[in-house]
């Protein structure tokens, strides 16, 4: 791997990893108000932001994160994120050698006792990875002390996990989008949603929302989740639990997933299985498992793995995603309601 491909991977692992200590923050709402905790992701993202401002020629404010609370911290995360790594598929190999001059450089200087030579942007590119990794230790031990059980963050877990990309809470959601557990209520408008997404799709077979219901009926619907605007059902994710043949234990299945027509390609759908696959790891998971297209499921950490396999279903489009770095071998079944071809 090329230097620039590793910093770019650094990136995506500090999105991720943000992301995460993000996603424990939200399980216990009132750790999102510790002034300690809070003090410490402000100054960590201030600075990620900071440096991202100089690298873009742009005035950076070191105030940009005072008054933040948690949720507009998070937004002010994600922004920086998004823009981050924009600039990082701007660069070329040889544009780690420029010269950066840092705004803070002089008054750092005359602090440590010292003259501070100029430094190259490679060297300032390990600079941020590193000044927010050591933060963030500082706010996991901040929500140990809380009894908050911060997540498995390490670069190396994240490469485990087929390196996903970074599940922000709601991403592409407007503020008008709830997602949430379905409802009694919310069943005839599941399946409206689940008929007209499917039914352009050439590889559907027109039984999604009979599959659906026979996982409620059997009571296997681990997690039925929707999107709601303005009072009405416009997407929708399920998850069931699926048998491995090794025995492996704890195991899910994702889909059917839909989002009516007029709303895809809005971030809708993987904001459904961002949050579904985070309720997976809260149910204590260990990993899930789809059929699906090639390509889209790998930004979420999914990938093809040769020992696991579904009968009948071409490899490519069999993913899997470990929740602990461990991946069963064998065949994997799911629930009979996946058989489901008409009404129960």
């Amino acid at each position: 791997m090329d230097t620039l491909s590793l910093f770019r991977d650094f990136a995506r692992y500090t999105g991720w990893a943000d992301a995460e200590v993000f996603a424990g923050i939200r399980k216990t709402p009132d750790t999102g108000k510790d002034e300690s905790l809070l003090a410490k992701l402000r100054h960590s993202q201030m600075v990620q932001g900071a440096f991202l401002d100089v690298l873009e020629k742009k005035p950076f404010d070191p105030e940009a994160t005072r008054s933040l609370d948690i949720a507009a911290l998070e937004q002010f995360t994600i922004t920086v994120h998004r823009r981050a790594e924009s600039y990082y598929n701007s660069l070329t190999p040889e544009m780690l050698d420029t010269v950066i001059e840092l705004p803070w450089a002089r008054h750092f200087g005359e602090k440590l006792g010292f003259d501070v030579r100029k430094t190259t942007l490679a060297e300032l590119l390990v600079q941020v990875f590193s000044h927010t990794t050591y933060h963030r230790g500082q706010v996991n031990a901040r929500l140990r002390e809380l009894g908050v059980k911060p997540a498995m963050v390490d670069f190396i877990a994240w490469v485990w996990a087929n390196k996903p990309a970074a599940a922000w809470h709601g991403e592409g959601v407007t503020p008008e989008i709830v997602i949430r557990d379905e409802t009694e209520d919310d069943i005839q408008a599941i399946t409206d949603v689940t008929v007209k997404a499917f039914r352009t799709l050439e590889v559907s077979d027109q039984t999604e929302q009979f599959v659906i219901e026979a996982l409620r009926a059997a009571g296997v619907l681990t997690l039925s989740i929707v999107a709601e605007k303005d009072g009405r059902v416009i997407g929708h994710i399920a998850f069931s639990p699926v048998t491995v043949s090794d025995g492996s234990r704890n195991w899910y299945g994702l889909g059917p997933v839909s989002v009516l027509p007029e709303h895809q390609r809005k971030g809708i759908g993987k904001a459904l299985i961002g949050e579904g696959l985070s309720r997976l790891k809260e149910l204590g998971a260990n990993g899930c498992c789809l059929v699906g297209h090639p390509e889209y499921y790998r930004q979420f950490g999914f990938g093809n793995e040769p020992g696991l396999v579904h009968e009948g279903v071409p490899p490519e489009v069999f993913f899997t995603l470990s929740f602990d770095g461990r991946i069963p071998q064998g065949t994997v079944t799911f629930h009979e309601a996946f058989k489901a071809g008409g009404p129960q």
